[in-house]
């Protein structure tokens, strides 16, 4: 099974100038834990619960740090055609939580890791190893 099956296609999406307090509740009221932040179409990075956590932790004022300063540059992005162990894979071995989906340089999606744990327990009887081995994949550090 592919992403583009299991992904959220309502991104949260912030300029690079908003406060991290700002992104903060906007993912809250959408219920997620990631916001990519934007110049217009163009992907610049990713805010994560991490990231609000780790602004608060060094004692900065989220109301005054910018989503440039705490965002996370460039992250690693998948396609809606990936299948979802692959994807597994990848967020494991790079330590990811939160995956952007692209198709041509647009963002389509995101996938979570608890996206892809809840398909790989939720998948139907017939289905048991393809959920076995998203399951694997999702757990297994290399």
């Amino acid at each position: 099974m592919s992403l583009s099956d299991v992904m959220a296609v309502n991104v949260v999406t912030v300029t690079k100038e908003l406060a991290a307090a700002e992104i903060a509740q906007r993912m809250i009221a959408s219920k997620v834990g990631s916001a990519l932040v934007c110049d217009g179409p163009t992907l610049l990075g990713i805010v994560t619960e991490r990231d609000i956590l780790r602004v608060v932790a060094d004692g900065k004022d989220p109301k005054a740090v910018p989503a440039a300063e705490c965002m996370t540059p460039s992250p690693v992005c998948a396609e809606p055609d990936w299948e979802i162990g692959d994807a597994a894979r990848l967020m494991v071995t790079r330590g990811i939580r939160h995956l952007p989906v692209t198709q041509d340089g647009k963002i389509v999606g995101m996938i979570s890791i608890r996206d892809v744990l809840r398909f790989g327990v939720s998948t139907s009887k017939h289905d048991q190893d393809q959920g076995r081995e998203i399951l694997e994949a999702a757990t297994k550090r290399e």
